[in-house]
């Protein structure tokens, strides 16, 4: 989707469900719409130039991926961000992708193994919340090489889960300084794991990196929320 020079979203874009959802889902994942922002229809409608039946149609799909809740009087808002949220997405990435490295690594060619050195790079070259927007477009590149042999109908699952944990990342980045060392040691160290052809350790280290993320998320969220799923999840991913 590409707004005009007005800010308006461009003559083939401006009845297109898709092209709406993707600019307000882009928005509530950056923290642009932040938690609890009103998203008035006709405002909205204004802004981009578009008519309200799409605009309803993108919020119904945000509110069915858990960006958007709807009051009774059918005012949208953006969702908070909840524990259970939380840790459901973390644990459900932990147990998929976790099969997907062990799927992925030991079929990866050289090309693979340069394309997602080049992604990482690219991601470490913009390691600021202010520029989400494009670090993210290379960080799950990243992810999705060294998953990529799930079945497709769990790397579409996967993908949906990458949206929902994007607009998490952000929060942690913002309460953690030091996410983004921590993210880089893990990334690093998962790379090195696969160039080595070896799944278990590429697993065991991706399976840590979620743990650590979800963990100083929820402590900063609810510091007392019983974290049962998320700790069986991890501990299902050590047993090999």
């Amino acid at each position: 989707m590409v707004l005009d020079r007005h800010g308006k979203l461009q003559m083939d874009d401006r009845e297109s469900v898709a092209a709406i959802h993707r600019h307000l889902r882009g928005l509530i994942v950056t923290n642009e719409l932040p938690a609890d922002a009103e998203l008035n229809q006709l405002r909205i409608s204004r802004s981009l130039g578009v008519s309200r039946g799409p605009i309803r149609e993108a919020l119904r799909m945000l509110q069915q991926e858990g960006l958007v809740t709807a009051e009774q009087n059918n005012r949208a808002r953006v969702a908070k961000i909840r524990p259970a949220d939380v840790e459901a997405a973390y644990v459900q990435r932990m147990l998929l992708e976790t099969l997907g490295v062990r799927l992925t690594v030991p079929d990866l060619q050289v090309a693979d193994l340069k394309r997602a050195t080049a992604l990482l790079a690219e991601a470490e070259r913009k390691p600021d919340v202010t520029d989400l927007k494009e670090h993210a477009v290379a960080h799950r590149g990243f992810h999705m090489v060294l998953i990529s042999h799930l079945p497709e109908r769990l790397l579409a699952q996967v993908t949906l889960l990458f949206d929902a944990t994007d607009r998490f990342r952000v929060a942690y980045a913002t309460n953690s300084p030091r996410s983004w060392e921590n993210a880089r040691r893990d990334h690093h160290g998962l790379l090195d794991a696969a160039r080595r052809n070896d799944a278990d350790a590429a697993s065991r280290l991706l399976a840590e990196h979620y743990m650590r993320t979800a963990s100083t998320l929820l402590t900063h969220l609810a510091p007392d929320y019983d974290r049962r799923a998320l700790n069986e999840a991890f501990a299902q991913t050590q047993h090999r």
